[in-house]
């Protein structure tokens, strides 16, 4: 059987649809069900998150729980996601 690599977009659309059903989430949560690395969910969350020093898009934001580390959509996140299901 041959194992194909997520891209960056079908990591980031899985991520979405992640959040827009349930959101927050712990990272071990999500690194799980994209079967990603920490590493990878953290380039990943640069690109999705609300850093503007890093370019991020704006949609997702880490969350220090304690000693957990959640991901929750933005405002401009549900957005996308409203947006989503409408079409």
């Amino acid at each position: 059987m041959e194992t194909t690599e997520m891209t960056t977009d079908d990591l980031a659309i899985a991520l979405m649809e992640q959040l827009c059903h349930s959101s927050p989430l712990p990272i071990t949560d999500i690194t799980r069900s994209l079967g990603i690395q920490r590493s990878q969910l953290e380039r990943l969350l640069a690109l999705m998150g609300a850093s503007e020093a890093l370019g991020g898009l704006g949609y997702v934001r880490e969350v220090n729980e304690g000693h957990r580390v959640l991901i929750t959509i933005t405002d401009k996140g549900k957005a996308l996601c409203a947006d989503n299901q409408a079409t």
